[in-house]
Order: C-alpha cells, then structure tokens, then sequence
C-alpha cells in the first residue's frame, strides 16, 4: 500500500498543481526594494506561493528525469544563462534581480517537469485545471452579483478586496448601467480571460470537453474584448474543423455574436484615459532608450537614478 501511495504521489501533487494554479494563496514578503516612496508594490514583493511548494516537490521527486532533459537540451539552456549572465555583469546585482531570475529559473523548471511528465500525470493535471474552471466560475458569478470581492474562504484562495468604490476598479458600461467586472483570483479580469483562453484551448485539444464550459464562460465573465474575440475565433477553428453542417453554422453564428458583444461592452473612460496615458508613456520611454541606449537597452545598463 505505501508503495502504490508512492507512485501515486506525483500524480496526486500534479492534479493540486493544476487545481491550484489560477489562485494566488502564498506568503508575501516585504524587503526594502517592494517600498516605492513609501507604498507597498505587489509587483517587487517575492512570494512563496503553494504552487511553488508544488513545484518544488515535483522537482524533488522527478529529479532524475528532469537532468535527462537538461542533457537533451544542454545547448538551448546554456544560451539562456549566457544572457543571464550578462544581464547580471552589466547591471548592478541586486536583490530583486536574483528573484527574478528565480521566477526565470521557475518557468523553465515547469517546461522540464512537463517535458518528461507521463499521460497519466498530464491527465492528472489537466484534470485539476477543469476543476479550477468550475470553482473561478462560481467565485466570478458571486462576485459579479455582489459587485465587488467575496472574501471569506475565497480570501485563503488569494482573492483581493475591492469593491465599485475601490479607485481603479476595472469596469464596463453596458446600457448605461456600471457592472464591476469580476477578478476571481487574478490580478484584473483580462488576465483571468486571457489565462482561461489558453486553459479552453488546451482542455479542448486534448479531450476535456466538459472543462471548456466553464472555460467559456469564465471569458466571458471576464468582460475582456480580446479574450472574448478569441474566444469568437476559437469557436470560428472548431466550425471550419467540424463535419456537422448545422453545428459548423451555429458556431459560425455564435462568432459573429461573440465579435459583436466584444464591441458592445464599453469600458469605464477613466480606465480609457489611464491607457491612453500609459501608452504615450510607454512610446516616449522606449523612444527614449532606444535613441540613447540603442544595443543594451536600460535592461543590461541601468538608467542613472532620479532619486
């Protein structure tokens, strides 16, 4: 019995990998540079999150497969050092570089994890993320009713407090009326559309028809025009590759639909005006840094500080 728990348990921790991986639930930690004038930043603090415990398990127990890749793909690996290395020569260490080279370190760790992982664990896993797909569901619809963030259990699960009063608050007019967007565990409601645009796709493609419901309607939910014209497109793909002559013309029709409903939803104008600010920054900053760092970028050399 101890064995067959054994073999089981890398299964188990890919299934709470997928099950875990839209939530935010870890610790956040609070050096002097997540301070900006004062200000906590989400963004600069290092977390430890419970899908990082996961991972560290799986790499653990998986050891062995995970330095044949690293063998398989020695060359691909070595490049991506080399740049990091010289990211770090010419740009002061520090402590927030080296967390995110950790995150860097992160990404291709679940690349090698995944690389060599059997059927049975990608099943595993794919099986976790539908379940994700119904519980950010019925946390989307409660928070789309109550017009802000649930709390609670959903606290433990990484939601964030916020409410239509919360500045900044993402939202849509529709018919004159404001409806706060819901977040469900994510950061803004695009990214919560855009992860399950992924999440539908891959579901889909590898035979988790049930999961791409609530997939779908998490998009949706979300209120995002591009995750929902992706969606339209998906729904466009499936129609083209179908033999059914009617079911290739609903779907045909609910792509029209969804298009048209993406271009309906019209967002607040504060938020238009805070894009449209952010952008003429972004052009003026990377103008900048391209006429006076034109190779390196203030990437590799920073820029000479303001403070």
């Amino acid at each position: 019995m101890l064995r067959r728990l054994k073999e089981n348990i890398p299964t188990i921790l890919f299934t709470l990998f997928g099950l875990l991986l839209p939530t935010q639930l870890g610790k956040h930690f609070w050096p002097a540079f997540s301070y900006v004038n004062g200000i906590r930043v989400d963004y600069y603090s290092p977390t430890l999150y419970v899908t990082d415990v996961l991972l560290l398990l799986l790499i653990v127990l998986l050891w062995k497969k995970i330095v044949l890749q690293v063998q398989k793909n020695s060359k691909i690996l070595l490049i991506a050092l080399l740049i990091l290395g010289i990211a770090w020569i010419f740009r002061d260490f520090s402590l927030l570089f080296a967390y995110r080279a950790i995150q860097y370190g992160k990404i291709v760790c679940v690349a090698l994890i995944f690389r060599q992982a059997s059927n049975r664990e990608k099943f595993a896993f794919l099986m976790g993320l539908g379940l994700s797909a119904l519980y950010m569901t019925v946390l989307s619809v409660l928070q789309l009713y109550n017009g802000g963030s649930m709390q609670g259990m959903w606290w433990l699960l990484g939601e964030r407090l916020y409410t239509g009063a919360t500045p900044g608050i993402s939202s849509i007019s529709v018919d004159g009326l404001k409806i706060v967007r819901p977040y469900g565990t994510f950061s803004h409601p695009n990214t919560m559309g855009g992860f399950y645009l992924v999440s539908l796709s891959i579901l889909f493609l590898e035979g988790f028809y049930w999961a791409t419901i609530p997939a779908s309607a998490l998009i949706l939910l979300s209120f995002s025009r591009i995750a929902t014209i992706g969606l339209g497109l998906f729904m466009l793909f499936t129609a083209l590759k179908t033999t059914c002559t009617r079911c290739r013309y609903v779907k045909m029709g609910i792509f029209a639909l969804l298009v048209i409903i993406a271009f309906v939803w019209k967002g607040s104008e504060t938020s238009i005006s805070e894009r449209l600010y952010a952008w003429k920054y972004g052009v003026e900053h990377v103008a900048k840094t391209l006429f006076q760092l034109p190779l390196l970028g203030d990437y590799l050399i920073p820029r000479p500080s303001l403070v």
